[in-house]
């Protein structure tokens, strides 16, 4: 997917899509906020298991609470196109974006914790609880750094909320290497980093009907477009001349509405593959996102 691919499309032949997707929004939303996914996996099931493996760490946990993330993105991004269900759908500039790029990311994030190896699926989840660690560990630091402007008093303040940061932090670490050596999880293959939210889209769209590149790419468009990146915002939403003397020109930033609509429809997509997932590891087909069989075929594109 590129820039041109998008600009082919005028708003009219998008807008029957992106209308119908903000419809599946609505039941996805109505769907899941009736069967709460904080935690899932029936006794006997695969997530079952892990979460007895890892106790406080229930993989399960995190993972539903990426599809409570995804599906109130995705709401909020429903309700700001179009705040009445039955009134005209609203494009700001920039606004969708934002939400529209963290629910990519948590049903990413989803698909890359639901690896079929059980083993590597409780690395991971280990992983991703080690790097929420070093996330606080760089907080607090940054938080109580130093500066010339501290007086005495602050600096004192500071090395103590520091000293006292950093002794929750060693404990926790401590609490995670207990639950992964109970679990016979070395751990030097959990004490990193989570990749990158563009390794971790790449990853999730494998075998999927677009490409990692292409995921790859749609998240990068919406980071430059959730950040003040004007050359991201002059490529996807470019400033269009509307004056008519020559010389004093009024430029107008507009949405790219083609873009837009396929930025949420990967988004869907991808939730759907993550809940999937969560179906067959749970040994629950209820958790599945399947449609009604009264729901319209989408519209062509």
């Amino acid at each position: 997917m590129t820039d041109d691919d998008t600009r082919r499309l005028t708003d009219e032949q998008v807008l029957p899509k992106l209308a119908w997707l903000l419809e599946l929004i609505d039941e996805l939303t109505a769907r899941y906020r009736a069967r709460p996914l904080t935690t899932f996996g029936r006794p006997g099931s695969d997530i079952a298991a892990d979460d007895a493996a890892l106790g406080a760490l229930a993989p399960s946990y995190r993972i539903g609470n990426c599809f409570m993330i995804a599906l109130d993105q995705l709401h909020i991004v429903r309700v700001l196109l179009q705040p009445d269900p039955h009134g005209p759908i609203v494009v700001p500039f920039i606004g969708p974006y934002p939400n529209t790029r963290a629910a990519l990311e948590a049903a990413s994030l989803a698909v890359y914790l639901l690896d079929a190896d059980p083993v590597v699926r409780r690395e991971k989840a280990l992983t991703a609880a080690w790097d929420g660690v070093l996330q606080n560990e760089r907080t607090i630091k940054a938080m109580c750094a130093l500066t010339d402007e501290d007086d005495k008093a602050a600096r004192s303040r500071k090395t103590k909320e520091q000293a006292g940061g950093m002794r929750q932090i060693k404990q926790t670490k401590r609490a995670i290497r207990l639950i992964g050596a109970a679990a016979n999880i070395k751990d030097s293959t959990y004490t990193k980093a989570l990749p990158g939210f563009r390794t971790i889209v790449h990853k999730a769209a494998h075998g999927m009907s677009f490409s990692g590149d292409d995921a790859r790419f749609v998240w990068g468009q919406m980071s430059g477009m959730a950040h003040p990146s004007f050359e991201r915002n002059s490529n996807l939403a470019p400033q269009v001349s509307t004056g008519a003397d020559g010389e004093d020109y009024e430029h107008e930033p507009r949405a790219q509405l083609a873009f837009l609509q396929a930025t949420i429809d990967m988004a869907i997509t991808v939730l759907a593959k993550a809940l999937d997932l969560a179906s067959q590891r749970g040994n629950d087909l209820t958790i599945r996102f399947v449609l009604p069989k009264d729901t319209p075929d989408p519209p062509t594109v």
